[in-house]
Order: C-alpha cells, then structure tokens, then sequence
C-alpha cells in the first residue's frame, strides 16, 4: 500500500479541486473589480487586448517621463473614492 486510507485520494483530487475553483473566483473577482475602477475613472474595456493594448501605452508613457506616476497612497485614495469608500 502507499499509505493512502480508502476516499483519501478523492479527498486529496477534491481539494486540489477547491483550490482551483477558488483561484479561478479569485481570478474573475479581481477582473470585475478592475473593470468597475476602469469605469468609474471613464475608461471602459470591452476586450482583453484592448485592455493590454492600453496598459502596454501607459507603461511606456511612464517608462519614457512623458507621464508622472501616482503614488500608491494616491492611486488607493482615488480607488476609495471610486468605490465610495472615502
């Protein structure tokens, strides 16, 4: 024997199950999440690469100093705000 009692390999597959799922809720959470930040600051995505596409130019806008970026203090206080939580 392996040392594995009967139901306990189904156990470990439903676990590793649950774990996944969860990941995958996590997942879909945070992109619902973002999506409603985007569209309070009036920047709506309707598709992922569009999505992309747009952070990819923020990111450069950033790299090069054409933009200034926000501190974390200030990008979570316009989060609050967003949400109505300020």
């Amino acid at each position: 024997m392996n040392g594995q009692t009967p139901g306990s390999r189904n156990s470990s597959n439903g676990m590793q199950r649950i774990a996944t799922l969860r990941w995958v809720l996590i997942c879909s959470s945070i992109w619902v999440l973002h999506q409603n930040l985007w569209q309070c600051i009036g920047f709506a995505v309707e598709k992922e690469e569009e999505a992309i596409l747009e952070a990819m130019r923020r990111d450069e806008e950033l790299s090069s100093g054409v933009v200034d970026g926000r501190t974390h203090e200030k990008v979570m206080q316009a989060a609050r705000r967003a949400i109505g939580c300020a």
